[in-house]
């Protein structure tokens, strides 16, 4: 049994293999591309559902950076189904265009994808010598042929080096471009993986919160946030108390911090105390620092966003409040999302002595 089928992929292609003997429970399974952005959504992800909780794709072959090729590659690894697992990645990306590994022998989504892959923990590459080595045809000998489990035998025939040495050469032009530094995950490059939906993670331990709260990060420098009007409302309630509440807008880290710094030396406070914090542009990382953190003493922190577009909040920003926001700080999201939903995990809530709060749009908080 050896069957092809070509998924719904618009202009790019998604190939679905399967082959084995009839007596076998289930079938061996590769698969060519993803086609684009919009493919898995569309086609791929029901297909792969179809088959069951327990999905094991022997071969996931990502034949080049073009996005009809690769856009549906960075929607299956941001949203994979449950129990999906892959025997083995093939895909060139910049570590394998160097020099030594072609003697051996989109670029913005080719950065995105090699980060994404390096958190799943696959093999990849890895019929190739060793790990570190391109996909390449030899410049000279026998063709080199790779056995599948299910005696299914690739043989390669493209690319060969002279091609890489030229992606190598287009890659680095387009990725400096775009400001930044080929092989190198950075703060920027996550910001581009979010225009296309894909939340980059660097760090993929079992536990990332406190490498989270410790990532360094750019701050925010957009002119119209940097005018946001932040206050502190506060009101006496009939008992003497004041009951108090910080609405931060989008407004700059630094620029906020500063405020909240010399109010607290006013009143003669180490720190500002407040009941609640409404915290800046949704949760961002380059809004929510430990420096503001470090500068109020409170409990109970608001988070309003419900995801779209820019992914809010972003998990650096938890993560701080969770570490930095004081002793059993309270999250409080007005949405339950795939973007707040992790942080009702009970081992974080556990291990960081936490709690979390989630409204259905509306949260309301009483003070």
């Amino acid at each position: 049994m050896f069957t092809i089928t070509m998924l719904p992929a618009r202009q790019g292609d998604c190939l679905w293999i399967e082959y084995g003997d009839e007596s076998e429970a289930t079938p061996h399974r590769i698969l060519i591309d993803c086609g684009t952005s919009s493919t898995y959504d569309k086609a791929l992800k029901a297909h792969l559902e179809a088959l069951g909780p327990d999905l094991y794709i022997d071969l996931f072959i990502v034949t080049h950076i073009d996005t009809d090729h690769i856009g549906g590659v960075l929607e299956l690894l941001e949203n994979p189904p449950a129990g999906l697992r892959i025997g083995q990645v093939w895909f060139n990306a910049w570590r394998h265009l160097e020099p030594d590994a072609l003697d051996l022998l989109g670029p913005i989504d080719g950065e995105i994808l090699s980060v994404q892959l390096d958190r799943t923990g696959w093999k990849w590459n890895t019929s190739f010598r060793q790990k570190g080595h391109a996909a390449a045809v030899r410049s000279s000998g026998p063709l080199r042929s790779y056995r599948l489990p299910g005696s299914m035998t690739l043989t390669l025939l493209s690319p060969g080096a002279e091609q890489l040495r030229r992606l190598r050469d287009n890659w680095e032009t387009v990725i400096r471009q775009e400001g930044l530094a080929p092989g190198e995950p950075s703060t920027r490059l996550r910001e581009k993986a979010a225009r296309k939906g894909v939340k980059l993670d660097f760090l993929g331990p079992a536990d990332p919160v406190r490498a989270w709260a410790d990532a360094e990060t750019d701050l925010d420098e957009t002119p119209a946030n940097g005018s946001t009007i932040a206050v502190l409302a506060e009101r006496e309630e009939e008992d003497g108390t004041t009951k108090s509440c910080l609405l931060a807008g989008d407004a700059y880290a630094p620029v906020l911090a500063a405020g909240i710094q010399r109010l607290a030396e006013e009143r003669g406070e180490p720190r500002l105390r407040v009941d609640a914090f409404k915290l800046p542009h949704h949760g961002s990382r380059r809004n929510v620092t430990r420096e503001l953190l470090k500068g109020v003493d409170c409990r109970r922190y608001l988070f309003s966003s419900d995801g779209t577009i820019y992914k809010h909040p972003d998990p650096e920003a938890v993560a701080r409040v969770i570490l930095y926001g004081g002793p059993r700080p309270i999250l409080t999201f007005n949405y339950r999302t795939k973007f707040t939903e992790p942080w009702a995990n009970p081992a974080y809530l556990r291990r960081h002595r936490y709690s979390v709060e989630f409204g259905d749009g509306s949260a309301t908080v009483t003070l």
